[in-house]
This record gives C-alpha cells, sequence and structure tokens, in this order.
C-alpha cells in the first residue's frame, strides 16, 4: 500500500507540474498579447500625432495662402482706380506741358 500511495502522489504532482506549465505557458502568451497591443497602441498614438502634424501643416499653408490671395484681390480692386488716377495725372501733365510750350513760342 505504501507503494500505491507513493506512486499516487508522484502522479499528484507530475499532473501538477503539467498544469502549472500549462498556466506559464498561457501566461506568457497573454504577456507576449498585451505586449503587442502596447506597440500597436503606441504605433497608432504616432500616427495619429504624425498625421495631426500634417494637418496643422497643411492649414497653416492654406491661411497663408489665403491670406496672399485676399492680398492679391485687394490690390485687383485698387487697381483701376490707381490706373485712373495716373492717367489723370499723365493727362494733366500733357495739358501743362502744352502750355509751357504756348508760353514758350510766345516768348520766341
Amino acid at each position: 500500500m505504501d507503494h500505491t500511495k507513493k506512486d499516487k502522489k508522484i502522479q499528484e504532482v507530475q499532473h501538477l507540474r503539467k498544469k502549472q506549465k500549462h498556466e506559464a505557458k498561457t501566461v506568457a502568451s497573454a504577456l507576449h498579447v498585451l505586449r503587442e497591443e502596447k506597440n500597436t497602441q503606441k504605433w497608432h498614438l504616432y500616427l495619429q500625432i504624425k498625421v495631426q502634424g500634417e494637418k496643422d501643416g497643411r492649414l497653416a499653408e492654406s491661411l497663408q495662402l489665403r491670406s496672399r490671395y485676399n492680398k492679391l484681390a485687394t490690390q485687383l480692386k485698387i487697381l483701376p482706380a490707381e490706373s485712373e488716377n495716373e492717367q489723370a495725372e499723365l493727362k494733366k501733365m500733357q495739358q501743362q506741358i502744352c502750355e509751357f510750350r504756348r508760353e514758350n513760342e510766345k516768348l520766341q
């Protein structure tokens, strides 16, 4: 009987060892999955930050372009008035030249 108790005890210990090995493998596998998940989350966060940076860059560029466009549009609106003013000044200068010529002719 002593021999069967010993065999039974050995079987119990072997069974517990197998169970512990299986649990250790399960825990190791779960840890691996958690590490992979953590790496995936880090990668996802990195990509989100990168995409947000690119969006911010495009937004800044868009704002700069909009500002330049508005300046050009304003200049285009002012241009006809400036042209009219310059033409009026030119006409006035031409009239003055004509008057100076007439006066010069009178004096000669």
